[in-house]
């Protein structure tokens, strides 16, 4: 594998070096972006989380509890990506090497499904410049689909974890426990109480840290997606095509260029929720960067996240935009006079109303078992 990571490496040294005008141009594009998007975004929420988190603010440590999880996820949800994975980062530590065991796999879950793009991103960025979608109801069907896929997940994982969950959080937290050398959780909550005039300096370091491995990882990966979409390799691929590969990388860049392509609204609003959830590696290398996170588990639970948020957008794309077949309507059927063209979209529409009839089963059967506190019948 090492062989594997120097070999990638210095090609990745040669490409820049061979193309040393798309790489500039990239660089200026990342730069760009970090300097007019993300640093202004993101530079006061880090200062304001450090704080809290430093001051004790967030609590869902000592329990893992479920509604502790979801204010996680909310706050991510609204400063955006990478704000989640950070929050999770001091959940996920507690050993000498930063994960417990289990602990690691299921705050990289997490970490994945509360790293979300913000509201602001979606309307701002993709909606508006991107997409040329600046209808409210692109923006309603985005981001509606981007969170309730994550809060689908999310609850699914918890209902039938959660004591896994639980029993991980324990051995996270028994060496602390015995390190402090106390027995009494009262004695041990009066431990290591923070001083508030540290607190904000201490902060704004850990901001600052934070946005020099941001701004550092996304020039990288837009310079290389830059390359990536001038390669001869993607010249047989169709615009369509190019998009989501290049998205799977760095995922403005993908969301730029499927403005471009010649699919229809329904299909680019599906795409761009699934890019907005999977997040690309670019992102991926953004959480590892403020988080411990591993990286089977979370690219896993990213990319459930993206497939299920682009069922769900294109399922209920002709709720919002109309032009939906009837599905119990009249009319001509297979045998009776009428073409195999006009049956097939009465056929996927059916498709379409039965798989949704099961995502909302799905959602319904986790929050069922949720609240009876039990995965066995």
């Amino acid at each position: 594998m090492r062989c594997f990571y120097i070999f990638l490496c210095a090609a990745l040294a040669s490409l820049f070096a061979l193309f040393p005008q798309l790489s500039m141009k990239g660089a200026v594009k990342g730069l760009e972006l970090f300097a007019h998007g993300v640093f202004p975004a993101l530079f006061p929420f880090c200062c304001c989380i450090g704080c809290l988190k430093r001051l004790g603010a967030f609590s869902a440590r000592k329990d893992a509890g479920f509604f502790g999880l979801l204010r996680l996820m909310l706050l991510g949800a609204a400063a955006g990506n990478p704000t989640g994975s950070m929050l999770l980062d001091d959940l996920s530590t507690g050993g000498a090497d930063g994960c417990c065991g289990a602990g690691g796999a299921w705050a990289s879950v997490y970490a994945a499904l509360f790293n979300l793009a913000s509201p602001a991103f979606v309307v701002g960025s993709v909606c508006s410049r991107m997409l040329r979608a600046s209808s409210p109801r692109a923006a309603i069907l985005l981001l509606g689909c981007h969170y309730l896929s994550a809060l689908v997940l999310f609850c699914i994982h918890y209902a039938f974890h959660q004591k896994r969950l639980r029993r991980a959080v324990n051995d996270c937290r028994a060496p602390a426990r015995r390190e402090a050398g106390f027995t009494d959780s009262a004695k041990l909550g009066q431990c290591g109480r923070p001083d508030p005039i540290r607190v904000f300096p201490a902060a704004l370091m850990e901001a600052a840290e934070t946005m020099l491995k941001l701004c550092g990882t996304i020039v990288f990966f837009v310079s290389l997606a830059e390359l990536f979409s001038a390669s001869p390799l993607l010249a047989p691929a169709s615009c369509t095509e190019r998009a989501v590969l290049t998205g799977i990388l760095e995922m403005t860049n993908g969301l730029s260029l499927l403005f471009l392509s010649e699919a229809g609204l329904r299909l680019k609003l599906a795409l761009a929720c699934f890019l907005l959830s999977f997040g690309g590696i670019c992102i991926f290398m953004q959480a590892a960067a403020v988080s411990r996170v591993k990286a089977g588990a979370y690219l896993f639970a990213k990319l459930a996240h993206g497939v299920l948020a682009f069922a769900l957008c294109y399922l209920l794309f002709p709720l919002l935009f109309g032009g939906s077949v009837s599905v119990f309507g009249s009319g001509a059927v297979l045998g009776s006079g009428s073409s195999l063209g006009s049956a097939l979209p009465r056929a996927l529409s059916m498709l379409e109303v039965s798989l949704l009839m099961l995502t909302a089963s799905a959602a319904a059967c986790a929050a069922a078992v949720f609240m009876a506190k039990r995965t066995r019948v």
